[in-house]
């Protein structure tokens, strides 16, 4: 690691815009991460001591707010491609509150006014986000949350029996694998258990090297991919 960081010091010294420490930190992290993992290696461990030292006077770029702790910085391209999509969605078909504000407008403007990455870019909006504060009243961020609101069903009592024998205090995330990895489910009949079982497995993955998981070091994509990779199987 050592040896890698000191080949990219010059590009990491010269690259740096004044942000925290940590998200850059987290950020190049990312990086080195994800090109160990395409030539089929693991990063066991990310020795911060070894880390470039920086000029932390610099100031940071406008920007504005990242609730979401993505670091991934949009290009200008990839900025107007989104604003492109927004613009798409007919005046008639647009969502309008009580109180006028159309909430595909709002959507659209922090999308051209953020930096980097939010999951606004995917047309997303998660009312529990503190960011909409700044841009919706409480009272229209509870309307949003009760449009079309659809309660959730029980879980049937065969999932809600097999979730229960996960229910130990694993002393290890490769305790917790082993345990799922020894169960056996028909892969047709019994796919909903199954599903669970890789999903417990896949979890316990991202914890093989680190008791904790910092979400820092993953951009929007990396999330759905590798933290959330179990709601795309499903």
């Amino acid at each position: 690691m050592k040896d890698i960081i000191a080949d990219l010091y010059d590009l990491i010294k010269e690259s740096y815009d004044g942000k925290s420490i940590k998200v850059y930190r987290g950020d190049w992290k990312r990086r080195i991460k994800l090109v160990i993992k395409s030539m089929g290696y693991r990063l066991e461990n990310f020795d911060d001591d070894v880390f470039v030292p920086l000029d932390t006077t610099k100031k940071p770029e406008s920007f504005s707010t990242k609730s979401t702790g993505s670091n991934y910085k949009l290009s200008d391209c990839e900025k107007k491609h989104i604003v492109d999509n927004f613009n798409k969605v007919p005046t008639t078909e647009k969502w309008i509150l009580s109180t006028g504000k159309a909430v595909d407008d709002v959507m659209k403007n922090l999308a051209q006014e953020s930096v980097y990455e939010h999951p606004v870019h995917s047309m997303i909006l998660d009312p529990d986000d503190p960011v909409w504060k700044n841009h919706f009243t409480n009272d229209e961020l509870n309307e949003i949350r009760s449009f079309h609101l659809t309660p959730l069903p029980n879980i049937p009592n065969d999932i809600e029996q097999y979730l229960a024998i996960y229910e130990e205090d694993w002393k290890s995330a490769k305790e917790l694998y082993k345990f799922a990895d020894d169960q056996k489910h028909d892969p047709v009949d019994e796919f909903h258990l199954k599903w669970i079982r890789e999903s417990f497995m896949r979890a316990a993955e991202l914890f093989f090297y680190d008791d904790t998981l910092t979400l820092n070091d993953y951009s929007e994509s990396d999330l759905l991919h590798e933290v959330w990779s179990f709601v795309c199987i499903g």
